[in-house]
């Protein structure tokens, strides 16, 4: 188990990011941070996604090595 951004990811929650990340070559960091919060209903209370936490929580997850983003 992982925290980031006061998330717990499980190793199949990691792999499935890793998966989203090479099913969809060519998308920019914004719309895959987009798409994991959607995917894992990671939300505000308000409603909206959580979509800048998620950016900066997988950009942890790559200076861990968990993930490779695009550039």
């Amino acid at each position: 188990m992982h925290i980031y951004r006061g998330k717990t990811w499980s190793e199949d929650d990691i792999a499935n990011i890793r998966a989203m990340i090479s099913g969809n070559v060519g998308t920019d960091r914004a719309k895959l941070s987009r798409l994991v919060c959607e995917v894992f209903n990671w939300k505000k209370p308000d409603g909206g996604l959580k979509d800048m936490s998620c950016r900066v929580a997988m950009l942890e997850m790559q200076r861990d090595g968990l993930i490779t983003l695009p550039e």
